[in-house]
């Protein structure tokens, strides 16, 4: 049996550049193998336009719940203001000397959503 070598920086339909990594067979159902795609090759496969649906992404968390995996909090319930704080220590710091979020995000690794999200509970 002969291998077949493909490219993963480029789409393995149109050769644009890659976005995602299609499985074949689906993962749940066993699939191992998967082939570069863009958005759009990706899309067309699903019928459906990846750019803009998050149709995979409720599915897949769906399917973690019936498993009994959850990601994130429980609804309902709410970190208190001095534990979130606390656990961002690291941005609470970069706040107080006047840097800037696109700045404190790349810093510390953190997502810009997080750091807006610090120095609004700073105000608060």
């Amino acid at each position: 049996m002969s291998k077949i070598i493909i490219d993963t920086t480029v789409c393995f339909e149109c050769e644009a550049p890659v976005e995602c990594f299609h499985h074949v067979i689906p993962r749940s159902k066993g699939g191992k193998m998967t082939i570069p795609l863009c958005n759009k090759c990706h899309g067309l496969v699903h019928d459906m336009n990846m750019v803009k649906s998050r149709t995979l992404a409720k599915e897949g968390i769906r399917k973690a719940k019936e498993r009994g995996v959850y990601l994130g909090r429980k609804k309902g319930t709410k970190e208190d203001k001095i534990k979130f704080l606390s656990k961002h220590q690291d941005i609470v710091s970069l706040i107080n000397k006047g840097v800037t979020v696109r700045s404190i995000s790349k810093q510390t690794g953190k997502s810009s959503a997080t750091v807006i999200k610090v120095k609004k509970s700073l105000v608060d």
